[in-house]
């Protein structure tokens, strides 16, 4: 699992919410969501997200995309 999988899944889970949620909460002005599949895999760490998907991800667990990427 690669770093930002393992903090983007801790946030998640400490926001409350499931992988769905994130996925509809990435969703904006007419860009489509980060598909429910594409946050597990990045969770499990089998893909790497772009820069702009990691800060959609952050974004909608509420966190800074920095706070995901700090060691």
């Amino acid at each position: 699992m690669s770093e930002f999988g393992k903090r983007l899944k801790t946030a998640r889970e400490a926001a409350g919410y499931s992988q769905e949620a994130i996925s509809q909460r990435t969703a904006a002005d007419g860009v489509p969501p980060v598909s429910r599949v594409t946050i597990a895999n990045i969770e499990a760490g089998k893909l790497n997200p772009s820069e702009e998907i990691m800060g959609r991800l952050a974004k909608a667990v509420g966190s800074e995309l920095w706070q995901l990427l700090k060691p």
